[in-house]
């Protein structure tokens, strides 16, 4: 008879202890705070980089949801990086002509949410420098102001005055051709050259008569550098 109240009472105690832990384990678990995945915005989205220029982001506007995380791209591109701390994106002058897609990454304890950007760095600026004529050796002073919409402006000089012309540009590789007609001519010109970047930025080759760059139709030689 003793027995068996021994072992009901000892059934009882472990019922009691289980469900004691149990009550704890719940205790504890609604006292835990919640997190939520992070919320992020960027002023902006589609970022527009200046051409053989660094750049950044602006800070972006960050709410931890109750856990404070970190920063980081989804795919690494030669370039472009990100504090982690703060989220803002750079790219340096080096960063090759072309549109990037990136998907930015903020992550907590809950997991990570997903920004998109876009940066898109399009050849673009105002090249300084001199032409030549062949058998000539006066190196005459000339600009080329490069637009994103792929048109160009010229600015040459005759030696007392200088005039503008107008003209479009295309790029396969590090090739840049250029046509345009002179202003004060109405020749029709082409420059054809190999743009190179490094410590500076130059654009440099051969100018024709006509458009095109025909080879047998070279006028000299011309070099200009990124201003």
């Amino acid at each position: 008879m003793n027995m068996k109240l021994n072992q009901t009472f000892a059934k009882a105690l472990i019922v009691f202890f289980m469900s004691a832990a149990f009550l704890t384990s719940c205790s504890d678990s609604d006292d835990a705070p919640t997190v939520n995945l992070p919320e992020v915005t960027y002023a902006n989205t589609n970022l527009e980089a200046i051409f053989f220029n660094a750049g950044s982001s602006s800070v972006p506007t960050v709410n931890w949801g109750g856990n404070e995380g970190s920063f980081a791209l989804a795919t690494t591109i030669s370039g472009i990086s990100i504090d982690e701390d703060t989220g803002v994106i750079s790219w340096t002058k080096d960063l090759p002509i072309g549109t990037y897609n990136i998907d930015v990454l903020a992550a907590n304890s809950a997991g990570p949410t997903t920004v998109e950007l876009t940066i898109n760095n399009p050849l673009q600026g105002l090249f300084i420098g001199t032409y030549m004529v062949t058998n000539d050796d006066t190196a005459y002073p000339w600009e080329l102001e490069l637009n994103a919409d792929n048109t160009a402006v010229i600015t040459q000089s005759n030696g007392m005055d200088e005039y503008d012309s107008l003209g479009t540009w295309t790029m396969n590789g590090s090739t840049i051709n250029i046509d345009y007609t002179s202003s004060l001519t109405n020749n029709d010109i082409s420059f054809s050259g190999l743009l190179t970047t490094g410590t500076k930025a130059t654009y440099s080759g051969d100018w024709f008569n006509g458009h095109g760059g025909v080879s047998g139709t070279e006028g000299g030689t011309f070099e200009v550098e990124l201003q």
